[in-house]
């Protein structure tokens, strides 16, 4: 099982980097994401300044101030990647007609999920500790303290595997790669942006939005504190994403 699970993942890791998919992606990506950390390494840098004068009595932490918010900004990039990412893991199986070699091959179908799975979550991972040169290259100019940055990391992985995992049913539902990249962009927005609506409608409907709002299960581990809860969030909706998916196509076996 194992074997295949990696033999399709790295199927999916080689399909990125024979296209220009790839470099897109991560061009994209390094451009949105960096335009947000200079953003805030602005504002940053300007609170230093203002740290020096006699009239100001405070202290610059690093990771409070700038690390902690850009890890909460680069869920908005992320949000925006991974539809490109997830489109075409089944959309595109389908419209070259070698989605029903999956199915003449001996692969269960937690395999072939969980292969298609793993392979985008692989090259996810890689782009997003691109991005960790930032917290190394700020180190320069203070003191960072590591893991609550590494906790950080650690919900940014879990939120790209919950997206991926819900990107990768939609596209299990359609042959056309747009309609998938819409529609997952479309659900994956939903869930970044119910946070900030929430509260208009009452309270308890305000208590679930939160709950299933990325940037709010994201904002414990941006603090560097892992908590219970949110590990189960993201955990149970990775699995649930990735159940559709099988259950999916598994019908799309029995009806052929």
């Amino acid at each position: 099982m194992i074997k295949n699970i990696y033999v399709i993942s790295a199927k999916e890791v080689k399909s990125f980097f024979s296209s220009p998919t790839a470099f897109v992606v991560i061009a994209l990506f390094l451009v949105l994401s960096g335009y947000l950390f200079n953003g805030l390494l602005h504002s940053f840098f300007k609170a230093m300044s203002l740290s020096n004068l006699p009239d100001y009595n405070f202290t610059v932490n690093i990771n409070r101030m700038l690390l902690s918010p850009f890890i909460l900004n680069l869920s908005f990039a992320i949000t925006v990647m991974l539809p490109m990412l997830t489109m075409g893991s089944f959309a595109e199986e389908k419209k070259l007609s070698t989605f029903e070699l999956l199915f003449t091959s001996p692969i269960s179908s937690w395999e072939i999920v969980l292969g298609k799975f793993f392979g985008i979550l692989s090259f996810y991972l890689v782009v997003l500790l691109i991005t960790f040169s930032y917290s190394v290259y700020i180190g320069f100019y203070g003191e960072v303290e590591l893991l609550p940055v590494l906790v950080g990391y650690l919900g940014l992985f879990l939120m790209g595997g919950t997206l991926i995992a819900i990107g990768v049913f939609i596209s299990s539902t359609t042959e056309s790669q747009v309609i998938a990249a819409v529609g997952t962009f479309v659900v994956f927005f939903s869930m970044w942006l119910v946070k900030s609506v929430s509260s208009a409608f009452g309270e308890n409907w305000e208590e679930f939005l939160l709950a299933i709002s990325v940037v709010d299960n994201l904002s414990a581990f941006a603090k560097g504190i892992v908590e219970t809860k949110h590990l189960v969030f993201y955990l149970s909706a990775i699995f649930f994403g990735l159940f559709l998916t099988k259950t999916t196509i598994e019908s799309k076996r029995w009806r052929d």
